[in-house]
């Protein structure tokens, strides 16, 4: 029986809705789920004995032979690992034993020689021919990737080697777009992932199992020591939110902070 696989990117690996397109809806066309990472499409099928990558850019094929990428598969408490090589065309493959089940999750990396990897996420769906994501501007429960031309307020936050925010408690109005700009003050690699209580302790087990695990979705920043990172978020819903450094031990450790979203009428 064939799997489809649906992209979720930070957000859509925590089980977040997936919407619109940024450009347009595109059909999957090999029986698995087109994911977009940085406007390219990326269709992954996996088969109890394969594991397929397609891709394409606005549908046209993409020559895959200076390509390679990894794929992570993660059932339960079990990971599966293989190294996909060119099979043709647009085609990356690897032939093997893959316990592809419903709510396994997948990241790959895939790599074309002289440009930086791109770390894609799916989640296997029972019905992901109909699912879609995108990694820059999918709506979420806590907002959604902001517009650098409609920002409202800047909030400056700074991070410690003690474990913690600086702020950890923030009030922002429904509506708002803010630029979180982050200073990494430790000495140690740290992160900041915006998202619910449930959606960080999901990725937080995600990174203990793949703590070299690559980001690049725009709720989340990794910053190295003595450097400065940026987050533009537009809060569009109301509610009680959270956010955390998701490096292996350091949320345990009280590395987390509040975001409190009020509705314009409060």
């Amino acid at each position: 029986m064939k799997h489809a696989v649906s992209i979720l990117a930070l957000t859509t690996i925590l089980g977040l809705p997936a919407l619109v397109l940024a450009h347009g809806d595109v059909e999957p066309k090999h029986g698995g789920v087109v994911a977009i990472v940085k406007d390219i499409d990326y269709e992954l099928v996996a088969k109890p004995d394969t594991v397929t990558i397609y891709v394409e850019d606005h549908g046209k094929a993409v020559d895959t032979k200076s390509a390679t990428a990894k794929v992570t598969m993660l059932t339960g408490s079990n990971k599966t690992e293989a190294n996909l090589a060119p099979a043709g065309e647009n085609k990356l493959e690897a032939k093997g034993k893959f316990d592809a089940k419903d709510g396994t999750k997948v990241i790959a990396i895939v790599t074309f020689a002289g440009k930086p990897a791109s770390t894609v996420r799916f989640e296997i769906k029972p019905e992901a021919h109909e699912q879609h994501s995108h990694a820059d501007k999918e709506q979420t429960a806590y907002g959604m990737a902001g517009d650098p031309a409609k920002v409202t307020r800047t909030i400056n936050l700074s991070m410690t080697d003690n474990m913690r925010f600086t702020p950890d408690n923030l009030t922002i109005k429904q509506g708002e777009t803010v630029k979180f700009i982050i200073i990494n003050q430790g000495k140690i690699l740290h992160e900041m992932v915006i998202g619910t209580l449930k959606d960080l302790q999901e990725h937080a087990e995600m990174m203990r199992k793949m703590p070299d695990m690559q980001h690049d979705d725009p709720n989340m920043v990794r910053i190295k020591p003595s450097s400065t990172g940026e987050i533009l978020w537009t809060f569009n819903k109301s509610g009680h939110f959270d956010f955390a450094c998701l490096q292996p031990g350091h949320s345990e450790a009280g590395m987390i902070g509040k975001l409190n979203v009020v509705s314009s009428g409060s």
